[in-house]
């Protein structure tokens, strides 16, 4: 029995200590609080003399691409900011309030940086920056150092370049400043002066790959007022991942294009081969309207995609010009005109083909009986009175004339081939172009 008592009195004395340590903890923090806004004022630059300059070191960690927008030209990120400065008016020593190092702050309760995003395309928000956009609290340190990180997402305008899409390598900035405080009052320094920094420590999109963050000198920006403002940027560079491209409109668009040319083997008498190539040309109009879609309404650069639909439209437009011509020549009638006859003896060697076969007339010969004829009845014909014996005719030749089927297989053939080097050459030339630039 006296045991347990004993136990009960070590636990009573045991939870009395730690809330006496608490409420210690909690009544230095109190006094702590107390006394740094006892007298202080928010509105004031945190420096002893107004002529020193306020130094925030300013740093940027990408989290995710969240969306590359090339019909609007804007980027949307998510990104980590952190924010560091020295607050004159913020200082303790931590010996005498209880050991406590650092307290938490709403930003509202003390002076923040209102640097913001420049190149701000949310239209949401007309200010991306300051207490605004960062809402977090801010770690107050016993030397006065202030540090306020904060998640946010980020909206910017970033200029597409739609040449190589959807193999594209876009360059994004993003700029940060402040909206108010001139580089006298407020300088921004880069956390790290490193360039060309790896992005190994965010979230993979699945549209693109980041291949470096480029950290930007600072610079300044003086365009909108007299005076100049202190500027960091981000640039970001960003490579395309095209498989969703190439798997739904690019592989597609070469099968249509494959089967315009394999529409010379569907024969003339079928019927079906103008529909077949009015077909395949409406397809391709169809993945020419997904593309202008897609990609920003810009002169200024074609994209090499949008050229070869464009390309192959036109290459289609003329194998239906063709199918028309060979149909025509495979319906026609009578006797083909003697120039497209020639023409038909000159390219059947050039296709292999064999030309047209010529026919032998015998030599004829009369005997001389059987030339013999009555005088009588010579005079009563009124005939010359001579007739030679032997009437005789040199062997001759004739070339049997080519028809209209003939012609119309002739034709079909030349325009396959010619029509398989208009393809295959001017997609050569705008993968040269390419490769080129």
């Amino acid at each position: 029995m006296k045991l347990v008592y004993f136990v009960l009195l070590f636990i009573s004395l045991y939870h009395s200590s730690g809330a006496k340590a608490d409420n210690s903890s909690s009544s230095y923090e109190n006094t702590l609080l107390a006394n740094l806004f006892k007298s202080y004022n928010k509105k004031v630059r945190p420096v002893v003399n107004s002529s020193d300059t306020v130094e925030v070191t300013f740093d940027v960690k990408l989290s995710k691409v969240i969306k590359v927008d090339s019909k609007s030209q804007q980027l949307t990120v998510s990104v980590w900011i952190t924010q560091t400065w020295k607050n004159a008016f913020l200082t303790w020593n931590k010996s005498t309030v209880g050991g406590i190092s650092s307290i938490t702050v709403d930003p509202s309760e003390i002076w923040v940086p209102d640097v913001g995003l420049l190149n701000n395309a949310d239209e949401t928000i007309s200010v991306a920056g300051g207490r605004n956009k960062f809402q977090t609290n801010v770690i107050v340190r016993d030397g006065g150092q202030c540090i306020w990180r904060s998640p946010a997402i980020f909206t910017s305008d970033c200029e597409i370049s739609v040449e190589y899409w959807p193999f594209d390598t876009q360059k994004c900035q993003m700029k940060f400043s402040s909206f108010t405080m001139t580089k006298r009052a407020l300088a921004l320094k880069l956390q790290s002066q490193r360039t060309n920094s790896k992005a190994d420590q965010f979230i993979t999109s699945g549209d693109w790959t980041v291949q470096t963050i480029d950290v930007l000198r600072k610079e300044d920006l003086s365009s909108c007022c007299s005076d100049a403002f202190s500027v960091v940027g981000f640039e970001l560079i960003l490579k395309r991942k095209p498989m969703y491209f190439v798997l739904n409109l690019l592989i597609p668009s070469a099968i249509l294009c494959l089967l315009s040319l394999l529409s010379f083997i569907i024969p003339s008498e079928s019927g079906e081969r103008i529909g077949f190539i009015t077909t395949i040309m409406l397809a391709m109009s169809v993945y020419l309207l997904i593309i202008a879609d897609v990609l920003p309404e810009t002169s200024k650069q074609i994209p090499i995609t949008g050229l070869l639909f464009i390309v192959a439209i036109t290459e289609n437009a003329v194998i239906l010009i063709e199918t028309i011509i060979v149909l025509r020549c495979f319906h026609g009638t009578g006797e083909p005109p003697a120039w497209l006859q020639r023409f038909y003896c000159c390219c059947c060697p050039c296709l292999g083909k064999k030309p047209p076969s010529t026919k032998s007339r015998p030599q004829k010969s009369i005997s001389q009986s059987n030339l013999y004829v009555n005088e009588v009845a010579l005079k009563e014909l009124d005939a010359p009175p001579h007739i030679p014996a032997i009437f005789e005719q040199n062997d001759s030749q004739e070339f049997e004339s080519p028809t209209w089927q003939d012609i119309s297989i002739l034709l079909n053939q030349l325009f396959f081939i010619l029509s398989i080097i208009m393809v295959a050459a001017t997609y050569a030339a705008i993968y040269l172009n390419a490769a080129m630039d």
